[in-house]
Order: C-alpha cells, then sequence, then structure tokens
C-alpha cells in the first residue's frame, strides 16, 4: 500500500482507502492513473508558471479534480484581467483537444462562416436592437459567397431576434437564414436576407489588406501574428519579407491592428524588423524575462529579416488600434517607441505584456503564462495597455483627438470613408482637416458594445514556441 501524506483532506484520504482496498486487491495503480493529468499540470506549471510563487501548497488540492477546474485553482490573480461588474479573465488557459467546442472562431479557420464581428445595443430605426456588425469577410467563405460585407448589421438568425446569447452562433455552425441591414450613402438601411451556408474550413490570411496611399505612404491591415498556415513553412511570414519589397520607399506607414489581438513572438520580431530604423538592425528589439529573472533576447531584425525583405527605415508610425488590440500587437509598440513617434489612434489596447509556452499530454493542451516582455530599454509598463496619443521612449503623451471608437458608420477598410483611416490621414497632412463632419450617418443615439469575436479569442497569448510535448 502507497503511503499517503497525511495532509490530504479527508474525502480525498477516503477515496484513496476505497480504492487502494476495494476487493482485497491493491489499486495504488489506479490512483495513479486516475492523477496522472493532474500531477503533469501541477509539476508543469511548478517548473514554468511565471507567478509560480502563487500556486497553492501541494497538500491544499484536489489532485481528483477535474483537470480544468485543477489547472485553474492553480492559477495567480496577476494573471489576466479584472473588467466591469467585478468579472475576470485569465490569460492562461487549458483545453481538452477532444471535445469539440459548439463555436470556434477565425483562428480556428477549419470551422467559420468567414467573417469577425462585434454585439452591439443601439436604437436605430426608432428602437432598441442587438446588431451584429460585420468588420469584414475572408474571401471564398460562406459569407463572401452569400454577399456580406463589412459594415452590414446582422439583426436575426432563422427569423429569431438576436439576444447576448445567440451571438455566438454567428461564428461557425451549420447553415443559416440570417436578416440583416445593410447601410446606405444617405443614411438609410436596407433590410435583406440571405441564407449563410454550413462552416466550413476557411484560410484567414493575416495580410487582409494592403496599399500605397500615396508614393510615400503604406497602409497594411494586419490581422494575426501567425508564421504560417501549418508548422511546416513560413507562408506567411514570407508574405510578409515579399510585402516589405512592396512598400520600400515610403516615409510613413499605417498599419492597422484594431483586429488583431496577438500571436507568434517570432513574427512580430519580423514586423519590428521591417518598421524599424536601420541603425537598429543590429540591436534586439527586447527580451523576455521569465521567473527567476531568466532573461532571453529577441533576435536582431538583421537576423529576423535575412536577405529577402526590406528594412523601410521609418521616423514614426501611425497605428490603429481597437480595445481588442493585444499581445504581439502591443509588442510592436512596445519594441518601436524607443526609436520612433508611435501615433497611436482608436482606442486603447488590451494590456497583454506577458507570453505564454504551449503544452500537451494526450488530449489536454495548456498554455500557461512563462514571462514578461521587455522592450530594449528595459520598458514593460503597458499593463493598462497604450492609450490613443504620441508614444516614445521617454513618454506616452494621451490625445484626446486621438481616441476615436468606431460606430455604425465605419465605412470601407483602406478608404477615406473609415472615419478612423481618414483621421490619421488628417494628421499626416494628406487630407485637410474639415471644419465640420460633411459624411451621413445612420441615425442612432444609443451605442453600446456587448463584445466581438475577436473576444472569444482573449486566451491567443503571445506565444513564445510551438507547443511542447
Amino acid at each position: 500500500m502507497i503511503k499517503l501524506n497525511k495532509y490530504i483532506q479527508a474525502p480525498i484520504l477516503l477515496l484513496a482507502i476505497i480504492l487502494l482496498t476495494s476487493c482485497g486487491k491493491n489499486r495504488s495503480n489506479e490512483i495513479v492513473e486516475a492523477q496522472h493529468i493532474q500531477r503533469w499540470i501541477y509539476s508543469t506549471m511548478e517548473e514554468n508558471y511565471f507567478w509560480n510563487d502563487d500556486i497553492p501548497e501541494e497538500t491544499k488540492l484536489d489532485f481528483f479534480a477535474e483537470p480544468s477546474s485543477f489547472f485553474n485553482k492553480l492559477l495567480s490573480p496577476k494573471d489576466g484581467k479584472r473588467i466591469e461588474g467585478g468579472q475576470s479573465y485569465a490569460y492562461s488557459y487549458i483545453v481538452n483537444t477532444d471535445k469539440k467546442p459548439g463555436t470556434k472562431s477565425l483562428r480556428q479557420p477549419e470551422y467559420s462562416y468567414g467573417f469577425d464581428f462585434r454585439g452591439i445595443i443601439t436604437n436605430i430605426e426608432e428602437k432598441n436592437q442587438i446588431l451584429a456588425q460585420l468588420f469584414y469577410t475572408l474571401p471564398n467563405s460562406p459569407a463572401s459567397k452569400a454577399g456580406l460585407k463589412r459594415g452590414d448589421l446582422i439583426k436575426a438568425i432563422d427569423q429569431k431576434p438576436l439576444t447576448e446569447g445567440s451571438l455566438a452562433n454567428l461564428i461557425g455552425g451549420e447553415a443559416i437564414n440570417i436578416e440583416f441591414y445593410r447601410p446606405l450613402p444617405d443614411g438609410s438601411l436596407n433590410l435583406l436576407k440571405v441564407k449563410l451556408e454550413d462552416a466550413v474550413e476557411v484560410e484567414n490570411n493575416p495580410i487582409f489588406m494592403y496599399k500605397k496611399i500615396s508614393n510615400k505612404t503604406g497602409y497594411l491591415v494586419y490581422n494575426h501574428f501567425t508564421a504560417s498556415k501549418n508548422e511546416n513553412d513560413n507562408e506567411y511570414n514570407n508574405q510578409l519579407k515579399a510585402l516589405s519589397n512592396y512598400f520600400n520607399g515610403v516615409e510613413d506607414f499605417i498599419l492597422d491592428l484594431r483586429y488583431n489581438n496577438g500571436g507568434l513572438v517570432s513574427t512580430a520580431e519580423l514586423l519590428h524588423a521591417i518598421l524599424a530604423p536601420t541603425n537598429q538592425l543590429k540591436n534586439s528589439p527586447g527580451y523576455l524575462l521569465y521567473r527567476n529573472d531568466k532573461k532571453v533576447a529577441m533576435d536582431t531584425p538583421e537576423k529576423r529579416l535575412g536577405s529577402d525583405g526590406t528594412n523601410l527605415d521609418l521616423k514614426r508610425l501611425f497605428i490603429i488600434t481597437s480595445s481588442t488590440t493585444a499581445s504581439a500587437s502591443e509588442l510592436i509598440i512596445n519594441s518601436l517607441k524607443p526609436f520612433i513617434e508611435v501615433h497611436v489612434i482608436g482606442e486603447t489596447t488590451e494590456g497583454k505584456n506577458v507570453g505564454s509556452l504551449g503544452y500537451t499530454r494526450e488530449n489536454w493542451e495548456m498554455h500557461p503564462i512563462v514571462c514578461k516582455v521587455y522592450n530594449s530599454i528595459d520598458q514593460s509598463d503597458y499593463s493598462g495597455g497604450f492609450e490613443p496619443g504620441i508614444h516614445t521612449a521617454r513618454q506616452s503623451n494621451a490625445i484626446k483627438e486621438y481616441q476615436i471608437q468606431e460606430r455604425l458608420n465605419i465605412g470601407e477598410l483602406g478608404e477615406e470613408s473609415d472615419p478612423l483611416l481618414q483621421k490619421v490621414l488628417q494628421y499626416m497632412a494628406i487630407l485637410p482637416k474639415p471644419k465640420t463632419d460633411t459624411r451621413t450617418t445612420i441615425k442612432e443615439t444609443k451605442f453600446k458594445v456587448l463584445g466581438s469575436s475577436i473576444d472569444k479569442r482573449r486566451t491567443n497569448n503571445l506565444i513564445v514556441n510551438p507547443l511542447e510535448n
């Protein structure tokens, strides 16, 4: 019979004794088997978790608890964010890969209608309604085939008005019929109906849109920091390098990260290498601080860019953000502000200045926070997010005019009809500042955001390395 720690709680001890002595047989192997995932979780977290000093003592834990519940008991109060109403969410997470969730996000492209959206409450047409406002649709997706586009406002699924609970059904599932408003140039709304076919595998290339607004001004909508469609190549990183050659010669750059909530450190290093001043190519953009004060420097821009990419040698950078801009997106702001003016226009970012590693055992996949992110001058002070304004090495100046929330009139990405891009171009002096806003808008006075499909990806941390077994 195995020897049990005398401090184990009585119910657990009783269960262990029953398992060990049932039918007169030694069942110690059964206890080991019943706890092996929990033991793996505990030892991995104890060794790697950034706040491992906050993990409860082993004697105070129930190693027979369901693995997800057991994992959550190990998390530090410093892990994640507290939001309105006293609610909170952690950045570290664990998933059972055998259980297929009823809905998946665009970052799980094998199961999607092909659009990102946010839920809103507004009072258009003289009544309060919950609507889903589309940010964009992906090529060759059920959404694009149905003719949906940016700015459409979904109001009903299968003839049932949207509710907060039913918003998640728009991420992916079986074929559905939807009713939606399409805003018209005169500010009126056209009510339409379409059928969305079954969610399918949809490619979500992080390079969503790019263009030269002028010979000296580049624009890129970059939606997540992903190196490739699979683990065997660097297809998306190679496309990003090719894109740097296209932008060669621009003096100003607009990086649209409003729908980007993070991804790989290595891809963020590549984008930094493209945008950074040339005199910084041999210097690391920063480092990752692990527990026990272990520092790991990021790759230099020179190494990450290689010979097939172009450094743009920027003197200033304009970044469009939202409240879901996070993680690797914020690494870009933090790593570049020691050297150039970084203008942030939109909303205050998430404030995720930490990174995770992935570990797998059988059908469990665990992503604990393992490090904190610093730039080259030892700055990591953005847990409250980057406010709209101008950020430099010495200070961050909030600018009221830079703070803009997307409402119903969101225009077209890459066009002056997009209020955020229009504002950036005005500050860059490409466009004159209008005396009054002459754009026709949809009439609404009540406007509240309920969350978005991008929020569903909050656990998409800054990823240090691929999964480890």
